[in-house]
C-alpha cells in the first residue's frame, strides 16, 4: 500500500481517506488519520486510536488515556510559563 494512493477526505473537520477513483476507504469522522509502517491505516478519534486494512475494516480499536496526559502535561507547561513571566513583569 501507498500513501500516495490515497487521499485525504475533510467533511466537517473530521478527516478520513479516499482512494483514487473516489471510494470511501475510512469515513471522515475521525480527529487524524494516517499510514502505519506496516501499510495499514490508523484514525484517532478523541481518546481512541483505531487500525484499519486497506479496505476500512477496522482491525483493532484501543483506549489511549495517554492522548490526555500529553495534552494535560502540555498545559501545566503552558500555565506554569505564563505565570512566570507574570511574576518577571510584575518586578
Amino acid at each position: 500500500m501507498y500513501a500516495e494512493q490515497y487521499f485525504l477526505a475533510l467533511k466537517k473537520q473530521s478527516y478520513g481517506l479516499i482512494n483514487a477513483q473516489g471510494q470511501v476507504i475510512v469515513e471522515p469522522k475521525y480527529d487524524k488519520v494516517g499510514f502505519l509502517k506496516n501499510g495499514k491505516i490508523y484514525g484517532q478519534k478523541g481518546l481512541y486510536q483505531f487500525i484499519f486494512n486497506t479496505k476500512g475494516k477496522i482491525l483493532d480499536k484501543e483506549f489511549k488515556p495517554k492522548i490526555i496526559k500529553n495534552v494535560f502535561f502540555g498545559l501545566i507547561i503552558s500555565l506554569m510559563i505564563g505565570l512566570i513571566v507574570l511574576v518577571f513583569k510584575t518586578k
